[in-house]
């Protein structure tokens, strides 16, 4: 299961912290383990925290260029992501820029995509998806990118491209 985390001038962001835990929880149920992406400049403090919430593996990326979102640029780079991670599911937050860069990555793989989950669980293989007012859901996996509601705040994330610098930690 790979998260979207997102920071804020190198702090991590509490949403962050939740989606680690939903991750933990699917991960279990998947037999796999919590993957977390994070990306913008002097993140090494953010990176080093999400890691004591149950990720297994850190991927940071670095540079001055990733500081700002840019749709394509950062949908290219999770792609990327994921291409290499193989995840079976991929948990952002239902932010406005979480919906936009998911949507793009979704578009590009070819993989579906559930907005606005209240709830997650895993049940026979499938992901059983709750969403407000609407019932539950069944989704194969395939993988799936999805988002449990969360307006708190914003994902971030990335990975990979020229000029990025790569990190990954394994706890």
């Amino acid at each position: 299961v790979l998260i979207v985390a997102e920071q804020g001038n190198g702090k991590l962001k509490k949403y962050s912290i939740e989606l680690a835990g939903k991750a933990g929880e699917l991960a279990k149920a998947l037999g796999g383990q919590v993957i977390a992406v994070l990306i913008g400049e002097k993140i090494d403090t953010a990176a080093t925290e999400l890691g004591t919430f149950g990720v297994a593996k850190m991927i940071t990326a670095t540079d001055a260029a990733l500081a700002h979102y840019s749709s394509e640029q950062y949908a290219n780079i999770l792609r990327d992501v994921v291409v290499k991670e193989q995840p079976a599911i991929v948990l952002g937050t239902a932010s406005g820029l979480g919906k936009d860069l998911l949507a793009r990555v979704a578009m590009q793989l070819g993989v579906g995509l559930a907005t606005d989950c209240t709830a997650l669980t895993i049940e026979d293989a499938a992901i059983k998806s709750f969403y407000p007012g609407a019932g539950m859901t069944t989704l194969s996996l395939s993988p799936a990118l999805i988002f449990p509601k969360n307006q708190q705040g914003v994902v971030t994330l990335a990975a990979g491209g020229a000029g990025v610098i790569i990190v990954e930690y394994v706890n």
